[in-house]
C-alpha cells in the first residue's frame, strides 16, 4: 500500500492465489480504479465512482469529500470519523507488548465500517504501534499491525462474523511518484482527469525513435508534417555508419511521391497511389488519394481516448490518454509532456507560444497480448518549417519542385 496526502492518492496491491488486483484510490476525482492483473491479455479496470469499492480491503478510510484527501492517521484509522453519525474516532492504550520481537503499544477503538453492498459492520480495530528505531525504516512510530474483528449488523452480510488482520512490512515515509503510476496498455472506461486528449496541430516537425519489443529493432525518423501545405516529408536514419539518411517526400498537391537515396543519388518519383501503402495518407471512394487530416495521423479519428494518469519517462513528467480502434482493435497510447515549454534537446522556444501539448511517446498495440511498438519524440518544433528547392532526376524524368521541405 502507498499513500500520498500531496497527490491525493492512494494504492492498495493484493495479491493471493488467483488474485492479482490493484487498486488506486484517486481523492482528487472522487473514484477508484480497480485492475485486474489476471484477466485476458493484459488486464482490465473498472472505474468506481464515489470510491465504493474496496474488495474486502478493510482498512481503507471512508471516502472524503470529493477533491479532500484524509491524513496518514486517517488511512491507518487511528483518526477521523468513527461511522457513528458524526462522532470521531477515540483511540484508548491498554498495554504495552511485544510482537515480532519488538516493543509495542496495543490502542483499541470501536468503529462502524461499511462495504461495498453497503453492508454495516460494528468492529473493535486494534492497533499494535511500536517506537523502535528499524534500520530500513525513518526515526519515528511504525505501525506494525491492525487487526479489525466484530459483526455486520445490516444488510446482505448482517449476522456475520468478521476478522481481518493486517500486518505491516518495509514501512518507509517516502513515496515516489513512480508508486502512483497507473499500468500501461489497459483502459479504463470511463476515469475522470483533468484534461481531454490534447488537440492535434495542422503542422509539425519532430524526430521519432522507434523500438519494437519483439525484435528488438530500432529506427530512427525525422517527419515534416504539414497539413497546411499537405505535405509529409520524412528522412530515414541508416544504422549502418557512413550511410546517409533516405528520404520521402509526399507531396499531395501535386499527387507524387519522392524517394531520394543519397547514397547512390538516385531519385524514384510516382504517382501516390493506395498501392503504395504508406501511412500518411488514406484511399477514399472513387479510387482518390487524400492526406491524412491531424485527426488520422495522430490516432484520433474513431477512437475514443480515456484518461490514463500522468507518468514519468527519462526524467519528465507526463500525461497519458489510452484508447481503442473499435473497428482493427489496435490500441494507442499516447504521452504528452507537463510543466515544460519545450521538448527534449529541443533549442526552438516556438512552442511557447502554441497551445498544442508535446507530444512525447506513443505506444501502439496490435493485440490483447505484450507485444507493442513504442516511439519516443524529440526535438519537436510546432512552427511551420522554411520553404526550399530540391533537384529530384532518374533516368527517365527529372522534376524540379519548389515545396516545404525537411
Amino acid at each position: 500500500m502507498e499513500f500520498s496526502a500531496a497527490k491525493k492518492t492512494m494504492k492498495t496491491t493484493l495479491k493471493s492465489p488467483g488474485w492479482d488486483y490493484a487498486l488506486y484510490h484517486d481523492y482528487e476525482h472522487h473514484q477508484t480504479l480497480v485492475y485486474n492483473m489476471l484477466d485476458a491479455g493484459r488486464g482490465s479496470c473498472k472505474v468506481y465512482p464515489n470510491m465504493g469499492e474496496r474488495l474486502g480491503f478493510f482498512l481503507l478510510p471512508d471516502s472524503p469529500v470529493k477533491g479532500k484527501s484524509p491524513t496518514a492517521s486517517e488511512v491507518l484509522r487511528l483518526t477521523g470519523n468513527s461511522g457513528f453519525d458524526n462522532e470521531k474516532i477515540k483511540v484508548k492504550r491498554t498495554q504495552n507488548v511485544r510482537f515480532r520481537s519488538l516493543p509495542a503499544t496495543q490502542y483499541e477503538s470501536c468503529q462502524k465500517i461499511t462495504i461495498s453492498d453497503m453492508s454495516e459492520a460494528i468492529v473493535k480495530v486494534t492497533h499494535l504501534i511500536s517506537n523502535a528505531n528499524l534500520a530500513r525504516t525513518e526515526y519515528g512510530t511504525v505501525p506494525l499491525q491492525v487487526t479489525f474483528e466484530g459483526k455486520f449488523v445490516s444488510g446482505r452480510s448482517s449476522g456475520n462474523s468478521l476478522k481481518h488482520v493486517y500486518n505491516f512490512f518495509h514501512y518507509s515515509t517516502n513515496v515516489g511518484p513512480e508508486d502512483f503510476q497507473t499500468p500501461l496498455g489497459i483502459v479504463c472506461k470511463g476515469r475522470q482527469g483533468p484534461t481531454n486528449f490534447p488537440q492535434p496541430p495542422l503542422h509539425i516537425r519532430f524526430g521519432q525513435e522507434i523500438h519494437d519489443s519483439q525484435t528488438s529493432r530500432v529506427i530512427t525518423i525525422r517527419t515534416t508534417y504539414d497539413k497546411e501545405f499537405n505535405f509529409v516529408a520524412e528522412e530515414f536514419f541508416d544504422p549502418n555508419p557512413g550511410r546517409q539518411p533516405k528520404y520521402r517526400f509526399d507531396d499531395f498537391y501535386a499527387g507524387l511521391t519522392y524517394n531520394i537515396d543519397r547514397n547512390t543519388n538516385f531519385c524514384d518519383v510516382r504517382n501516390i497511389s493506395d498501392a503504395m501503402k504508406v501511412n500518411d495518407f488514406t484511399p477514399v471512394k472513387g479510387g482518390k488519394i487524400k492526406m491524412a487530416t491531424p485527426e488520422q495521423f495522430w490516432d484520433r479519428e474513431g477512437v475514443q481516448y480515456h484518461y490514463n494518469g500522468r507518468k514519468h519517462f527519462r526524467g519528465l513528467e507526463t500525461e497519458a490518454w489510452i484508447g481503442q480502434d473499435p473497428t482493427t482493435g489496435y490500441m494507442y497510447e499516447w504521452y504528452f509532456t507537463l510543466g515544460i515549454d519545450h521538448a527534449v534537446n529541443d533549442e526552438a522556444k516556438s512552442e511557447q507560444k502554441s497551445h498544442h501539448r508535446i507530444p512525447y511517446k506513443r505506444i501502439f498495440w496490435p493485440d490483447k497480448t505484450n507485444k507493442f511498438i513504442s516511439t519516443f519524440y524529440f526535438q519537436v518544433d510546432l512552427t511551420q518549417s522554411q520553404t526550399v528547392c530540391f533537384y529530384c532526376r532518374r533516368t527517365s524524368l527529372s522534376v524540379l519542385s519548389t515545396s516545404k521541405w525537411i
